[in-house]
């Protein structure tokens, strides 16, 4: 019986410190990384402004400030599967006919821009963004990374299992093919 609570007691404490050790320490070092990344594009985007190739005051540069600082600045509040329920309700609100796709809107913001190699590189930007963003959320889920070790143990395993499976079809073929023979020259002597 003490074994027993001493094992589980180990594990329960096992569970909550790795669990401490991922809420306050590697997802904190994540949310860091993240929003780095994200200074990282805006600091592209002040770039192509001390450069006067696009007007601080112009639609495309507020849109895509103001979306670089709302991710920087809420980023603590997205998690995985409020980013599912959000692009759900998202694409429920566009097939109403509701304009909310802000995505969208850059996009046509963008194009709308005169100059060619300024537009690409505000593309480049919105495309930054849009890579930097689920990677983050998926990093930044415990979930997610559970089932994605899940997923990569079944996936090294099974080749080895074929494998094995494979060895023992042989065997078994092996041992019928000469259970056969043996049934042949029995029968013919």
């Amino acid at each position: 019986m003490n074994t027993s609570v001493f094992y589980l007691t180990v594990t329960i404490w096992g569970i909550a410190g790795s669990w401490a050790l991922w809420q306050f320490g590697i997802k904190a070092l994540m949310l860091d990384s993240f929003r780095d990344s994200l200074f990282e594009t805006r600091d592209r985007l002040y770039v192509l402004a001390r450069q006067r190739k696009i007007d601080c005051n112009s639609e495309v540069y507020r849109s895509i400030e103001q979306l670089i600082n709302r991710l920087i600045r809420y980023a603590h509040r997205y998690t995985f599967l409020s980013y599912i329920i959000s692009t759900t309700e998202n694409e429920k609100a566009i097939a109403r006919g509701e304009n909310v796709d802000f995505g969208a809107i850059i996009c046509k913001q963008i194009e709308a821009f005169p100059d060619a190699a300024v537009r690409d590189e505000l593309y480049d930007i919105v495309i930054q963004i849009g890579r930097i963003l689920p990677r983050y959320l998926a990093k930044s889920s415990l979930l997610f990374m559970a089932l994605a070790l899940v997923y990569l143990v079944v996936r090294t395993f099974q080749p080895i299992l074929a494998l094995r499976k494979k060895a023992q079809a042989v065997m078994v073929l092996e041992r019928e093919a000469f259970m056969a023979s043996m049934t042949d020259i029995y029968a013919g002597a």
